[in-house]
């Protein structure tokens, strides 16, 4: 942002989180043939809404579903990137990639009904906020990508690795892959009041 006047509104994590990846997908490279877990952080989309679906800076806009659908675009195409650079490496088959968010946002899912107030706030905002997305590609798996509805929950991303990976499974939580989309299973969703003045 140094050749920008606008430099408070590129601080925040969308536009941050872009110049991350357009940095660091190029430089990926293999050192060693041992197995390895990373961890990349994309922070994409993310409050508030500063990227189109292009990855332009388009300051700081307020949220609605048009905006959340273009940053989402923009991260499912640095993403997109990343899985290609796994491919030129010759990495990508052997791979097992998890592709998840910590949450959903706080916009009402289409064909919502039973609005009321929660401690959160508004029934609806935390049900969007609920919808965390989850893909899982194994190794060595082929084929089109399968949509599933099964009703998975953060904590079954280390009992899905484990049980992958074919190791001992300490975890707690269902490995996704084994979770059948029609049987109705609770889950846990947490929140929190949250304020900016708490930082």
């Amino acid at each position: 942002g140094q050749d920008n006047s606008d430099t408070a509104g590129r601080r925040h994590f969308p536009v941050n989180a872009e110049a991350f990846m357009r940095d660091f997908t190029p430089r990926l490279h293999v050192t060693h043939d041992r197995p390895l877990y990373k961890y990349v952080h994309v922070g994409i989309p993310h409050w508030p809404m500063t990227l189109d679906r292009d990855c332009r800076y388009i300051g700081i806009k307020r949220a609605s579903r048009e905006l959340y659908t273009g940053q989402a675009r923009c991260a499912v195409r640095l993403v997109a990137e990343f899985l290609d650079r796994l491919r030129e490496l010759d990495i990508y088959d052997s791979s097992m990639v998890i592709i998840t968010s910590d949450h959903g946002i706080a916009i009402t899912p289409d064909g919502f009904t039973g609005e009321r107030e929660t401690l959160g706030g508004p029934l609806s905002n935390m049900s969007g906020s609920a919808l965390a997305l989850l893909v899982v590609k194994p190794p060595h798996s082929t084929g089109p990508i399968r949509i599933s509805q099964a009703p998975t929950m953060i904590s079954d991303i280390p009992a899905t690795i484990a049980d992958t990976m074919g190791v001992k499974n300490p975890f707690p939580g269902t490995p996704a892959m084994k979770l059948d989309e029609h049987t109705p299973r609770p889950r846990t969703f947490a929140v929190y009041p949250w304020s900016s003045a708490d930082w």
